[in-house]
């Protein structure tokens, strides 16, 4: 990871989804009582380059982010949904709004037809 080049947000979904994915990681490793400088050598990335994912300025490699689930003894799928919860303002909104159109609103439970009426 260290040296590569990170990219930049392009869209306010984009940047909430980076904030909250730099939330997660930060509230998960606090949790955990890591230091930052201890989940970055689990990650194989610099304290400061850890600290811009933990703000939620850079965008972090898809195995970047695999690395700092593993580092936080965690399944990725469970990063990405604290992600997704922590998301900031209307773009974390759109983001938690495109994952449930995407989902078919199976958050929302649907009767079902062959269920008993009242």
């Amino acid at each position: 990871m260290t040296g590569q080049q990170r990219r930049q947000p392009h869209d306010a979904e984009e940047a909430a989804a980076f904030k909250g994915m730099g939330q997660a990681i930060t509230v998960i490793r606090e949790r955990r009582g890591m230091s930052r400088e201890e989940l970055a050598a689990k990650c194989e990335m610099t304290p400061a380059e850890l600290e811009r994912v933990e703000c939620g300025e850079a965008d972090e490699s898809w195995g970047g982010v695999r690395l700092i689930a593993k580092g936080l003894d965690m399944p990725l799928g469970a990063l990405i949904i604290e992600a997704e919860d922590l998301a900031p303002g209307a773009g974390g909104e759109a983001w938690r709004q495109n994952t449930r159109e995407a989902q078919g609103d199976s958050a929302t439970p649907k009767p079902r037809s062959d269920a008993a009426q009242p």
